[in-house]
């Protein structure tokens, strides 16, 4: 349990997480996407309920996820599992513009009341399965998946133009690792989609064909 936000910043910097990602967590108040009965554990381990029967995702493990996915200003990205809306928010300070799904209409509707409410403006909001790769959902830079799977999504990394990132938890709920997928170019040799495996986490599972519920 870190006191403060500065705590909780002072050990992402020891994680040695990347300025523009320690900067995003410094800009969003956290009190706009959790429930105030909870503020003493805002700067925790452990996921925190946002209604519904759902909890927030780990907050450290999704700093490290952000820091894989090394995000950038001019970047378009895909969002499955919008939650409360606080991931939401952070990736909206980090990037240019976001879609992002969440597979429960309710929290889907209560994420983007949040999101409003912080002034952001770069957010489209969508109900349903986000694994579910509609093509007219269009082409994005990066996707971040905010649920455990138990296999590559890759009919999810499709929706990337060439070059472009995915990073998702893999893995079972007693060892999963943060897992970076990238979308190669086509005159790269070998596998389309080149898969490496980072830090340890505990992600919710994901709902759908590459999860396990």
């Amino acid at each position: 349990m870190y006191k403060n936000k500065t705590d909780f910043l002072k050990k992402l910097k020891k994680l040695k997480v990347k300025k523009n990602v320690m900067d995003a967590y410094e800009a969003v108040d956290q009190k706009r996407f959790f429930d105030s009965v909870f503020r003493d554990r805002y700067y925790g381990e452990e996921p925190l309920p946002i209604g519904f029967g759902e909890t927030s995702d780990p907050f450290i493990a999704q700093a490290l996820m952000l820091n894989r996915l090394m995000p950038q200003k001019k970047w378009s990205v895909l969002e499955i599992g919008t939650g409360s809306g606080y991931a939401t928010a952070l990736l909206a300070h980090l990037v240019g513009s976001i879609t992002t799904i969440e597979i429960n209409e309710e929290l889907a509707l209560l994420a983007k009341m949040n999101v409003a409410a912080a002034g952001i403006r770069n957010v489209r909001h969508l109900a349903g399965d986000g694994t579910a790769a509609n093509p007219a959902l269009g082409q994005f830079d990066a996707v971040v998946v905010w649920a455990a799977c138990v296999k590559r999504p890759v009919s999810v990394i499709s929706r990337t133009r060439f070059g472009g990132r995915m990073v998702f938890p893999m893995g079972p709920l007693h060892q999963q690792q943060i897992a970076l997928l990238v979308n190669m170019p086509k005159e790269s040799s070998g596998e389309i989609f080149q898969t490496t495996f980072h830090e340890y986490c505990v992600f919710s599972p994901l709902y759908g064909m590459f999860g396990v519920v």
